[in-house]
């Protein structure tokens, strides 16, 4: 069985790629919100949130998280759900194309028409949404959010919970710190450093009045 950890609009996209891939366990959600409990999204059943997968025997079931908003609160959710016993799923979609060399972790989510180059390594809870190039030795680290049409050159390390905004381009062998944010349409050209916002082309630091 195969769990999805939140209902919203990302879970449903995440559902969108195991059905397309004809995938054919029992899927059902786990989501938070009270108000879900007893409903179904897509077919598929909400069962309750945290305290259901009590439910579940953690030997037979996979969690993924697919929580969108903040990075950060899907890394900690991701924690609780391994610290409970569950192990992690990834979804590529049917339409992504993953090199052969690269290496993707768990409760990875890479949607349609996404490219993850040679040797990249997408680590843990990373989401890549639509038509995202990733190239050739790039790096995203644990809970990295790549928003869609965005543009990862090559040997770019990309730190821990980094947004990486629609539209936005890192040239190569740049490094951004943890927690940074990219905004989007961007073009990144030099290093960003940690809970730094950039934006703009080229982009600079955010100002306290932008």
């Amino acid at each position: 069985m195969k769990i999805i950890y939140c209902a919203g609009e990302l879970g449903r996209v995440v559902l969108d790629i195991l059905e397309r891939r004809d995938i054919d366990d029992d899927v059902v959600f786990v989501d938070d919100d009270p108000d879900l409990n007893g409903t179904s999204i897509s077919g598929r059943d909400v069962v309750g949130g945290f305290d259901s997968l009590s439910n579940f025997d953690s030997k037979h079931c996979k969690v993924i998280v697919a929580f969108a908003d903040r990075q950060s609160v899907r890394m900690d959710l991701t924690n609780t759900v391994q610290e409970a016993g569950f192990a992690l799923f990834s979804v590529v979609d049917v339409d992504a194309t993953v090199s052969s060399t690269a290496t993707v972790g768990d409760g990875v989510i890479i949607n349609a028409q996404s490219y993850v180059g040679p040797d990249a390594i997408v680590d843990d809870a990373v989401v890549i949404d639509s038509a995202v190039s990733i190239s050739h030795d790039v790096e995203l680290k644990t809970g990295v959010t790549v928003a869609p049409n965005a543009t990862v050159a090559g040997a770019v390390t990309v730190g821990r919970d980094v947004f990486v905004g629609a539209g936005a381009t890192v040239l190569d062998d740049i490094s951004i710190g943890d927690g940074a944010v990219v905004g989007a349409g961007a073009v990144v050209t030099s290093s960003v450093p940690p809970e730094t916002t950039v934006m703009g082309v080229p982009a600079t630091p955010k100002t306290d009045d932008e």
